[in-house]
């Protein structure tokens, strides 16, 4: 028998967004926030020198500087915790090998009191069974395309049919599992503990995301007791916890943007500097004979940021351009010594070095 307190999941899960670890749950990760925000602002930028983009170039631009990317996405906004029955759980899970793998559970957001833990128990264990041994009954058949497929392809929920759904919305969800968050459940089950949002209308956006289940785990009682109320963990009052999370929020996005305009400027000050550093490699051969015949000497070059990229370890590229042409200047420097300069250009490469 399973019971749950479900004020007391919902308070405790509340609880621990409060935490350290919980602070980090739904947060975009920094890498993705500074590439949507540098991404936003060159598109926005982009757009709005087109004619028909302008608006959206602008809304773009709006997206990127009220620091949209480095918010709090609204995934704990409204989401419920839920208990989620293990139906295919990876062996290797199980017997300590791996501690991620995909796998598929068995979960609902209406209220115990309409469809209780056991029955969702129960429905799991039938469902594994389905799929361990294939459907034996016309009423198993209803359940074998849940679990007809079972190459993991990306999170995905589906609805469980009637008549086991009993008009609720009970759904499989396939995801990566982490065998170290769960617990085990009765008669050899393993159970769960997700986060997501019951307004969710279509299962196709249906999107659960694993919390610890110690996060719950003491509103939960498996021993058929009922779980008691417990005081909140947080002795602060919802106010200064309120004003706390604003606080790391905010300390949290600073530093992303810090990284962001930081990335910005990197141009700004790479590319001087590079020059600076490659004005003696073109003085060197700015007159030199190959160069004078092919282009007429060096009038202006740049640092390539893409070209040195792209050609190789301990190479740099410079782009040049003469009376008569331009080209690539290549210069590859190892630590040991030995440099070696080229010039590339639409007509062939030539090796500069003495």
């Amino acid at each position: 028998m399973i019971n749950i307190n479900r004020k007391q999941i919902q308070q405790d899960f509340e609880d621990w967004l409060d935490t350290p670890e919980g602070a980090q749950f739904g947060q975009p990760g920094p890498v993705l926030s500074t590439i949507l925000f540098l991404g936003a602002i060159v598109v926005g930028v982009f757009l709005i020198f087109t004619i028909i983009g302008v608006v959206h170039g602008f809304k773009s631009l709006k997206w990127a500087l009220t620091l949209t990317p480095f918010r709090n996405h609204s995934l704990c906004e409204g989401a419920k915790p839920v208990i989620a029955h293990g139906i295919i759980v990876n062996s290797a899970l199980t017997s300590g090998e791996e501690t991620e793998g995909p796998g598929m559970v068995l979960a609902s957001f209406e209220d115990e009191t309409d469809l209780p833990p056991l029955y969702l128990h129960k429905l799991a264990g039938k469902i594994a069974k389905v799929y361990s041994d294939g459907p034996e009954t016309p009423n198993e058949k209803i359940l074998y395309p849940l679990v007809e497929d079972d190459d993991y392809k990306g999170d995905k929920a589906q609805p469980v049919p009637e008549p086991y759904a009993k008009g609720r919305r009970i759904f499989t969800y396939s995801t990566m599992l982490d065998i170290t968050k769960s617990i085990a459940g009765p008669s050899g089950s393993v159970l769960f503990a997700f986060v997501g949002k019951p307004d969710t209308s279509d299962y196709k956006e249906v999107s659960l995301h694993q919390i610890p289940w110690t996060v719950i785990g003491r509103a939960v009682k498996r021993d058929g007791t009922i779980p008691k109320d417990y005081p909140s963990r947080d002795p602060r009052s919802p106010v200064e916890r309120k004003a706390q999370r604003n606080k790391v929020e905010r300390n949290r996005m600073i530093k992303l943007l810090s990284v962001s305009v930081g990335i910005l400027l990197l141009p700004v000050v790479l590319l001087p500097a590079m020059r600076m550093i490659g004005s003696s490699d073109v003085d060197e051969v700015r007159s030199h004979p190959i160069v004078m015949e092919q282009i007429g000497g060096i009038e202006s070059y740049s640092f390539s940021v893409f070209g040195s990229l792209n050609a190789g370890k301990n190479t740099t590229v410079y782009s040049v351009e003469g009376p008569n042409g331009e080209g690539d200047l290549m210069i590859w420097d190892p630590l040991l010594g030995g440099k070696t300069v080229r010039l590339r250009t639409k007509d062939g490469e030539w090796e500069l070095t003495d």
